[in-house]
Formats: structure tokens, sequence, C-alpha cells
């Protein structure tokens, strides 16, 4: 083997030596990239709001002793632990969960809400003894015979504040608060007029998708343990099932169930 044979060996043994280098040099880089990744995401929370149902019950409607109240909880299938039962309340409440690893802090919730749409849908459905009156702050349905006042107030979407979140791994650490008012009556008094329902048990049965309706959305703005921040948005499509039937145990002031299915946009 002469000296030019040697020395073309020597050349391709360090162009294969430089490229088992530059390879080992990849592969650790994308090694310690990887463990970066994985220990931000360690501190990363992952905010979702859920789907959930609410039962609605009420005294009376259209009177100054409606009464009207929610008891909410999750859908079964979404909850593989056994269901609290809730309280009843006069305000629907909603859940954020923390599916991530780190803490969610300095959370604020910003409700959105055609409410102007949703006031001229609510007209198609009232009759003539009632008096539609828009000001500055929502607007409001007078029955003009009894002098009774419904209100729908835009100030009942101001600014949500939630201090921090635990992981759903380290226990049930959930927190929420609650719908506004607002939306809640809309969608209650779109099914009182248009379907006329009455409390307890209606023969006809009521199914209703809301189609009509504008949808509420839910921007929630959170912040991880290193301050970085983080944002999410919302929808909420309501549907109802009402009270056609007796059942054994059913209060007499249960008057159907919403059910809230939630997007994420």
């Amino acid at each position: 083997m002469d000296i030019l044979d040697l020395n073309e060996i020597k050349d391709i043994i360090l162009i294969v030596s430089g490229i088992g280098t530059f390879g080992s040099a990849l592969v650790a880089m994308i090694t310690v990239k990887e463990i970066k990744r994985q220990r931000l995401s360690s501190y990363k929370p992952e905010l979702i709001l859920d789907s959930f149902v609410s039962f609605l019950y009420a005294d009376n409607f259209l009177t100054e002793d409606d009464n009207i109240r929610y008891q909410t909880t999750k859908y079964l299938e979404n909850n593989q632990r056994p269901l609290k039962k809730n309280d009843k309340n006069i305000y629907m409440h909603y859940l954020l969960q923390n599916i991530g690893f780190g803490t969610a802090k300095y959370i604020e919730g910003f409700w959105s809400f055609d409410y102007k749409k949703a006031a001229q849908v609510l007209k198609m459905y009232v009759n003539d003894d009632y008096l539609f009156e828009n000001d500055n702050d929502g607007f409001s349905i007078r029955n003009k015979k009894t002098d009774f006042w419904l209100f729908f107030r835009k100030s009942n979407l101001e600014k949500d504040t939630i201090d921090f979140i635990l992981p759903e791994n380290q226990g049930e650490n959930g927190k929420g608060q609650t719908v506004p008012s607002i939306i809640t009556n809309v969608y209650v008094y779109y099914i009182v007029f248009k379907y006329k329902i009455k409390v307890g048990v209606n023969k006809e049965h009521c199914y209703e998708e809301f189609e009509e309706l504008p949808k509420p959305k839910f921007k929630v703005i959170y912040k991880d343990f290193n301050n970085k921040k983080h944002t999410k948005t919302f929808e909420l499509a309501f549907k109802y099932a009402g009270n056609n039937f007796e059942a054994p145990n059913k209060e007499k002031n249960d008057c159907g169930i919403f059910y809230l299915d939630v997007t994420e946009k």
C-alpha cells in the first residue's frame, strides 16, 4: 500500500470521526432541549372549563317571588370520582380545573355576551303585556299590568378573579365563581316566554338548544410559576330539557335541567 492510499484512508477516518462527533453533539443537544422542555412543562398549568349541568328550580315565574335557584354539577361521564351533591344556589356556578403540573396564579376571567341581540330575541316571544326598556346598564322587561320588573344588567359581566389553582394531581383543587346572572336570566326567561312553562311538571315536553340566542364566551388569563402569561377562551352552548313527567322523590319545584357544553376556542 503506497503513501497516497494511507493519506486517503486517514482523510476518510477523519471525516467519519467528524460526522460521529457531530452526530453525538446533535443527540446531546436534542436531549438537553427535551429535558428543558419537560422541566418547563412541569411548571406549566393547564386550566380547563369542563362541561356541566345545572338543575333549575323555581317557586314561580314572572312574579316578585320567583326564587329561581340552580343546582350545578359535572357530567357524570366526565368525572370518574363520585359526584358531589351541591346545594341549590341563586347563581349558576362554574368550575375551573388545573390539569397541568404547575400552579396557576393571578387568574382573571372575562365574560362576553351579546345581550343586545339577546334582548331582540326575547322581544319576539313576549306578549303585549310587557314593555322593553334599554339603558346604559343593559335592559329590563316590565309587565304593564302588574308592574313586575325583570332586570338584565351588563354590570354582571365584570371581571372574575381567583388567587391560584393547584393541579388536580394534588387533589380536588378546582375553583370557580358564578355565571353572570344576565346570561342565566336570558336563557331561563327565553324558555318561560317561548314555551310558557310552569313550575313543576308540564304537559308538553320541552327541549331547546337556543340556536337563536348568542353563546356566551369566557376568556381566562393566568400566569405560571415563572410569571409567563397564558390565555384561553371557552364558549358555552346551553341546552335545556323540561320537566314533563312525574318521578319518585322529584321535588315539586323542579323545572328541568340545563346542559352546558363547553368548547375551547
